[in-house]
């Protein structure tokens, strides 16, 4: 690709120098005629050739189009972290600390949230009902956000762990 294009380059550059040699007659109009059908043929002859990348492959009659995989999974991985991210921004805007676990899967190359795992850290759990309306309205909340049943958002309260001496 890179002599490809160093190719177009100089011969861009060739014909614009020639081009301020030649004089204006008949034949400086033939000779950038000429120059301009070279260009035209350097900038073609990979296209004609085939040796440039496609993702369309010919099978049949039908077009197949081929998917890098690697690339689509680290998409997915990303989504998924940005999720998380929302996630986490929503609950800590909710007066609590938390790590968010996406858990994902790529269907016919389509993205979808299978399980959403919230896990607050030390919540303060109260015995007032305060705190189960607000968990449970964040977890339809996060469940309206990711496009999910509501009963596959998981709110798990984890307990201050103290440090062992």
């Amino acid at each position: 690709m890179k002599d490809y294009i160093l190719s177009i380059i100089s011969i861009i550059l060739l014909a614009t120098a020639v081009g301020i040699i030649l004089p204006e007659g008949k034949t400086g109009k033939f000779i950038r005629g000429i120059f301009a059908l070279v260009t035209l043929v350097v900038i073609l002859t990979p296209l004609m050739s085939g040796q440039l990348e496609t993702t369309i492959v010919q099978s049949g009659s039908q077009n197949e189009i081929q998917y890098d995989e690697d690339f689509l999974h680290f998409i997915d991985y990303e989504k998924s972290q940005r999720y998380a991210d929302s996630i986490r921004s929503y609950v800590t805007e909710n007066g609590y600390e938390c790590d968010v676990e996406i858990t994902y899967e790529n269907e016919e190359y389509r993205f979808k949230i299978i399980k959403v795992s919230v896990n607050l850290k030390n919540s303060g759990i109260s015995n007032g009902d305060e705190h189960i309306y607000k968990i449970s309205e964040m977890k339809q909340t996060i469940a309206e956000y990711c496009g999910i049943d509501e009963g596959k958002v998981y709110i798990n309260e984890v307990p201050e762990q103290t440090e062992k001496q």
